[in-house]
């Protein structure tokens, strides 16, 4: 956060600061803040949301006391995260707390705002929250109040805390009773001592979510050699596609999952079905797999849906490195999108000289005209 602003005055709540700032020639007291350090927004967050955001109860007071600011439904979910209990309050009397309110209770670790949500105003803890911020004392407050056992068992994984599973497993947990989809549990860690016969009876190694991803793909997703060997050895299909028409070999690339991709193309992978890993490879710019599909075969020169190959990818993205190992290969440098692009157009129009060098000295033509009546000349003359 920048120095000597009116943002590091509210983050400090430095009011005196922050009033010398509002008095000053052409203040908009409906400013808003966009920031990578804050959490996503298209519009940014108004003087009064980063007041909560921050807890800066001084400020606070002097926006609502000098221009009324709105209280908004952000600054009641950012008021849970700071946890400053006038600024809560104040929020409160404005506008009801939901769902919303909750995940951010359970980011802060407040067990107290948790418990009064449920409490005061019935609204229930989501374990994926619990999960994905890594808040096991509310996890616990939910398998209390609820007795939840079999989805609690369901996310448990997550906190890599292997008694809480086997305990868990002990009082009855069976993943079949669960809401939650089984096979986001069995492809997403790692744990053999927890996925085996006790917590898997009866699993449906085919179940699939509405895109029609399996275990399988989690496991490759998230580079879970040994869950994506459970599944092949009982059944599961390597080359079955989701509704996108993409195998598991595809999101093994795309997350730059060497060692499942070795095991799938060593337990029947087809490569022949797979034409556009090797873009999308070196769309990550993932050089170790980029080697590897190379190395098992892989088309070079296939194209994806936009009908670009991996040599033009590679020069858009100006990944010098990923080039050069397709061109020793024998990738076509003058292959062409369905725009009738080469590689050094794409390499011309966003002025990557090194690029445009290599492609030259490796048979690039200068003269190959796209759809619109354009060479690379034109387009490294624009």
């Amino acid at each position: 956060m920048e120095e000597n602003t009116i943002y590091s005055s509210i983050m400090r709540d430095d009011i005196k600061s922050f009033i010398s700032f509002t008095e000053r020639e052409g203040f908009d007291e409906n400013i808003k803040l966009k920031r990578e350090i804050f959490p996503f927004s298209w519009n940014g967050f108004t003087l009064l949301e980063l007041c909560c955001y921050y807890g800066s109860d001084d400020c606070f007071k002097f926006l609502r006391t000098k221009f009324n600011s709105k209280i908004t439904y952000t600054c009641l979910c950012f008021s849970f995260l700071s946890g400053r209990p006038e600024i809560m309050n104040k929020c409160l009397k404005s506008i009801k707390p939901d769902q919303s309110c909750m995940k951010w209770a359970i980011i802060s670790h407040n067990i107290d705002f948790v418990e009064f949500l449920m409490n005061e105003h019935h609204i229930g803890i989501k374990l994926e929250y619990c999960c994905r911020y890594n808040n096991l004392q509310a996890f616990f407050v939910y398998l209390d109040q609820t007795n939840d056992i079999d989805n609690c068992f369901m996310f448990s994984p997550s906190f890599g805390i292997q008694d809480l599973c086997q305990y868990l497993l002990s009082k009855g947990a069976n993943i079949l009773n669960s809401t939650k989809p089984v096979y986001k549990l069995v492809g997403s860690y790692t744990n053999e001592d927890i996925i085996d016969e006790r917590s898997v009876v009866g699993y449906d190694i085919t179940q699939t979510n509405n895109n029609e991803w399996t275990a399988l793909h989690c496991a490759a997703q998230y580079d879970h050699k040994d869950i994506a060997e459970f599944h092949v050895t009982n059944g599961a299909d390597v080359n079955f596609k989701d509704n996108f028409g993409r195998t598991v070999l595809y999101y093994a690339a795309f997350w730059n999952s060497l060692e499942t991709a070795k095991f799938l193309l060593a337990h029947g992978l087809k490569l022949a079905e797979n034409k556009a890993v090797l873009n999308v490879a070196v769309e990550r710019n993932s050089k170790e797999m980029i080697e590897f599909l190379l190395s098992k075969g892989v088309s070079i020169n296939s194209k994806n849906e936009f009908k670009k190959t991996s040599i033009i990818i590679a020069a858009e993205y100006n990944f010098i490195n990923a080039l050069k190992l397709l061109v020793l290969n024998g990738a076509d440098v003058n292959s062409t999108d369905e725009d009738g692009e080469t590689a050094l157009h794409y390499a011309s129009l966003r002025n990557h000289k090194d690029i445009v060098e290599f492609l030259l000295l490796n048979g690039a033509k200068i003269n190959i005209v796209n759809n619109f009546g354009d060479t690379a000349l034109h387009y490294a003359a624009f």
